[in-house]
C-alpha cells in the first residue's frame, strides 16, 4: 500500500446538476409542506440531481474527473419532473421523472465511466435519478399529486459535499455546458 497516498487530504465529490433557483424553491416548498415533525427539508440551494457520486478524491482524481468532463458532449434535455416518492432507507422524501431522457442516461454514465477511468469506485446500484426533497422522514408523508414541472437541463458540475453541523454544504469546482459537438 503506498501510505503516501493514503495520507493525501482528500475532497469529498460528485458529478450532478443544479435547477435553477425558482424550480428549486417551488420543490422545498413541497418539502415543507410534506415534512413532519423532525424530519429536514432541503434548502432550495442544496437540491440537485447526482449523476455519480466519486466519494473522497484525492487532487489527482478530482484533476482527472475535471478532464473527462471536459470532454462530454451531448444535447441539452428535458426533465419532466411528476413523481415523488420516499425510501425507508434512508428516510428520504424524493422528486423524480416517470422515466428516464436517453440524454440524462448517456451523461450520467458517461459520469460514472470518468470514475471508473480515474480509478474511484463505481456504485454498483441501478441509476435513479432524484432530488432530495427532506431528510429524516420517519414515515411516508401523504404524496399525493403535487404538480409536475418541466425542467430543462443544460448544465452539469463537478461538487465538492462538506459536512458541517448544520448540514451538508455544496461547492461547485467546475462546470460545463451541455452542448453537442461543433463541426
Amino acid at each position: 500500500m503506498n501510505t503516501a497516498a493514503a495520507t493525501q487530504p482528500t475532497q469529498r465529490l460528485f458529478f450532478a446538476c443544479w435547477p435553477s433557483p425558482e424550480f428549486a424553491r417551488a420543490l422545498a416548498e413541497i418539502g415543507a409542506s410534506l415534512a413532519g415533525d423532525r424530519a429536514r427539508v432541503i434548502a432550495p440551494a442544496d437540491i440537485h440531481l447526482t449523476l455519480a457520486f466519486a466519494g473522497n478524491c484525492t487532487a489527482a482524481q478530482r484533476d482527472c474527473l475535471i478532464a473527462a468532463a471536459d470532454r462530454y458532449r451531448g444535447a441539452p434535455f428535458d426533465l419532466a419532473i411528476t413523481r415523488l416518492g420516499w425510501w425507508a432507507r434512508p428516510r428520504v422524501v424524493w422528486a423524480a421523472p416517470a422515466e428516464t431522457p436517453a440524454a440524462l442516461h448517456m451523461l450520467a454514465e458517461t459520469m460514472a465511466a470518468a470514475l471508473d477511468a480515474c480509478a474511484l469506485a463505481l456504485d454498483d446500484r441501478p441509476y435513479q435519478p432524484h432530488l432530495t426533497l427532506i431528510r429524516g422522514a420517519a414515515t411516508a408523508p401523504d404524496l399525493d399529486s403535487h404538480g409536475s414541472w418541466i425542467w430543462n437541463v443544460t448544465r452539469f458540475g463537478l461538487y465538492e459535499s462538506a459536512p458541517q453541523r448544520s448540514g451538508t454544504r455544496y461547492r461547485c469546482l467546475a462546470d460545463w455546458p451541455i452542448a453537442p459537438a461543433t463541426a
